[in-house]
């Protein structure tokens, strides 16, 4: 989907990954610990529902060594994440602040206000 010679721009980051827009390929990376997919928006909100799908308490109940981690294949992706409890629940909360972003950056877009976080600058067009 994104090919290495696009500039892309930081949506989102923290000290588990960072959320990357493509501009030229129309599609956003997802770098999350040794991770990393590219995906359209529409294929973002469906790996974010199957993320949030998972359910922690059921993992954690259950003495079953296949339940200490779950295997996530992101639609249209040739990756995929195997991720333990740990993993899952700071992905989720990655992915939910990636969300907002995206969302928040939409809005400054569609109202003509861009916020570019590389230089933390707001540019009014």
């Amino acid at each position: 989907m994104c090919c290495s010679t696009c500039k892309v721009h930081l949506i989102y980051s923290n000290s588990f990954g960072s959320f990357l827009q493509c501009d030229r390929s129309n599609c956003y990376i997802l770098k999350f610990e040794n991770y990393e997919s590219s995906f359209h928006v529409r294929d973002f909100l469906l790996f974010k529902k199957r993320v949030d799908a998972i359910n922690i308490h059921e993992m954690l109940q259950n003495p079953s060594r296949d339940k200490d981690f779950e295997i996530i294949m992101p639609f249209r992706c040739a990756s995929f994440f195997i991720l333990n409890i740990n993993q899952i629940i700071q992905l989720k909360e990655f992915l939910n602040s990636a969300k907002f972003h995206l969302e928040l950056y939409s809005v400054l877009r569609v109202n003509g206000i861009i916020y570019h976080q590389d230089s933390d600058s707001i540019v009014l067009q």
